[in-house]
């Protein structure tokens, strides 16, 4: 069975089931409501990010299609026509209602009312000017968050984990970790994904669920290599931080330890589209932003945090991993060198880490953090990716000293479709003093069963080397005592690298290649990628997009 799915066609077909799925989720099932809206929410409603909005005119039984041309202090400036095939009307606007097919461009509706002595006499075609004090109300259209893409990507998420695991032969991922509780280990994520070559390197610090000690008064992890892959290790240590009850500890990317006492959710929370995702990041629930919009000119979430009076310092609280497609994505991009994929893999290794790391960014891979500021919006960090197989909690400090007024915007911003987000807070606490307590490594002992401790006890170049599918290294650490009234958290250090192990067969598409040394090539490589398993998906979703039709608009 796993010999057939492992073949290039039935791998296809694999690939065509998921776009599928993908596509259904995010065609099917979409809800809506009507919102009323403050009216000085207008301005908002005509920034870039809502660049796709189309505007209504209400006026007695009147309804007319405005083109807004300006907005100033006192009136809007635009034209108005008639619109030959409107979608709203009053008989659905009461209640939650069912996005009919070829109707999605109602969650893109604003509608604006006049007063009904307004004494507006429409003058169609031409330039007409209207009294901001003449509108009685606006009214948009917000997409139901429980019942869009997010929603029902988690749905179909463990369908999906069934075909990942079945095609786990063809994965582009990383070393997985194991933790043992009461004897029985449980899968717990991958370490530094994405370091593919001895270039990319880097330490990761992953979080690990409460475990026991076993009878010995030992913690037991595992290292194991599943995938068709060569893996380095070059440190792996357990390392402890303790700290108050009902509190949470998370390493940054810098491994300084973030204490998380009382995070808060988005005030606000709004995809490149306008989509309504605070219901979906308020909890841990499974209810998914992949960031797809095939529409948007970037895929990104922008979050809006209340800012306690006088807070100097945030954290931003995510938790989010990367997506199957996205993984399969690499995979078919690296096959597109054929039998050249060896000699393209040596000359990335010539390349230094920030060369490679900056090729990575350019194109989309980490998940970036961006903050408004006085002086606009501002990077603040990139995160690496995690892999798709686990959620990854993680912090990302903040410095607010630029930042003006009592509001925190962020935005987070990555590939078409390479991460999903489940979660997102922000913490206003105090750091604390936290210590960071190295538990001792007794022995490792792999799957030949000598002992390898040696090679992971520093962080000195000498590796584990697990270079075959089913390598596996048991690690076995001391448990010291927990201090009375504290809590302990425990973490996988660990740093190291891996290798493909590839045979690709054919001749390199060169003409294609060369595109990927393009800026933002990828991001559209994953919307050709879908619109070209599923036709229909092209069809309906790319042709409305400058975004998409334009290129260099994608970076």
């Amino acid at each position: 069975m796993m010999q057939q799915i492992t073949k290039p066609t039935a791998a296809k077909v694999w690939v065509g089931i998921f776009s599928f799925l993908l596509l259904f989720a995010t065609t099917a099932c979409q809800y809506f409501r009507v919102k009323q809206v403050e009216n000085d929410k207008l301005q908002e409603l005509l920034t870039a990010d809502k660049k796709f909005n189309v505007f209504y005119l209400h006026t007695g039984d009147a309804v007319y299609h405005l083109q807004i041309q300006s907005l100033g202090e006192e009136s809007i400036v635009g034209s108005l026509s008639v619109d030959p095939q409107p979608i709203y009307y009053e008989g659905r606007k009461k209640e939650k209602k069912l996005v009919r097919k070829g109707e999605e461009r109602i969650l893109h509706e604003v509608h604006l009312y006049l007063y009904e002595d307004a004494g507006f006499s429409p003058d169609l075609d031409e330039e007409t000017g209207i009294p901001l004090r003449s509108i009685s109300k606006i009214e948009v259209i917000d997409p139901d968050s429980g019942k869009t893409v997010m929603a029902v990507f988690g749905t179909l998420l463990g369908f999906v984990v069934l075909l990942a695991i079945i095609v786990a032969l063809t994965k582009s991922s990383c070393p997985y970790i194991y933790s043992y509780d009461n004897g029985a280990p449980q899968f717990v994520g991958e370490i530094f994904g994405g370091a593919v070559l001895q270039n990319l390197e880097r330490a990761d610090f992953l979080p690990l669920p409460e475990i026991s000690p076993d009878d010995n008064d030992q913690y037991q992890l595992a290292i194991a290599n599943e995938l068709k892959e060569r893996q380095y290790i070059n440190l792996a240590e357990l390392l402890a931080v303790h700290h108050p009850e009902g509190t949470k500890v998370l390493f940054d990317q810098a491994g300084v330890p973030q204490l998380v006492s009382d995070p808060v959710t988005p005030l606000k929370a709004r995809s490149a589209l306008g989509v309504d995702l605070s219901a979906v990041v308020e909890k841990i629930d499974r209810r998914l932003f992949v960031f797809g919009e095939p529409e948007a000119r970037h895929n990104r979430a922008t979050l809006t945090f209340q800012r306690p009076a006088g807070a100097q310092k945030a954290k931003l609280v995510l938790n989010a991993h990367n997506t199957f497609w996205f993984d399969g994505l690499y995979g078919r991009f690296m096959e597109k060198f054929g039998v050249f994929h060896a000699s393209w893999n040596e000359r990335e290794a010539q390349k230094s880490r920030e060369e490679r790391w900056q090729q990575q960014i350019e194109q989309g891979f980490p998940l970036s953090v961006y903050l408004q500021t006085k002086n606009g919006w501002q990077l603040v960090e990139h995160l690496p990716t995690v892999g798709p197989m686990a959620d990854r909690d993680m912090v990302v400090p903040i410095d607010l000293r630029q930042v003006r007024g009592d509001e925190v915007a962020v935005r987070i911003q990555t590939g078409f479709l390479f991460w999903q987000l489940d979660y997102a807070g922000m913490d206003f606490s105090e750091n604390g003093d936290l210590q960071i307590e190295k538990l001792p490594l007794e022995n490792a002992v792999n799957e030949k069963g000598l002992d390898v401790s040696y090679a992971i006890n520093n962080d000195d170049g000498h590796y584990l080397q697990q270079l075959r599918t089913g390598d596996r290294t048991e690690l076995y650490f001391s448990a010291t005592p927990v201090p009375e009234g504290e809590k302990r958290s425990l973490f996988l250090h660990a740093k190291g690298y891996y290798e493909h192990v590839r045979d690709f067969h054919g001749l390199p598409d060169f003409v294609e290649l060369r595109q990927f040394l393009i800026p933002g090539r990828f991001d559209q490589f994953s919307k050709h990628t879908l619109f070209e398993a599923v036709p229909d998906a092209g069809n309906k979703q790319a042709g409305t997009s400058p975004a998409y039709a334009e290129p260099s608009l994608i970076r």
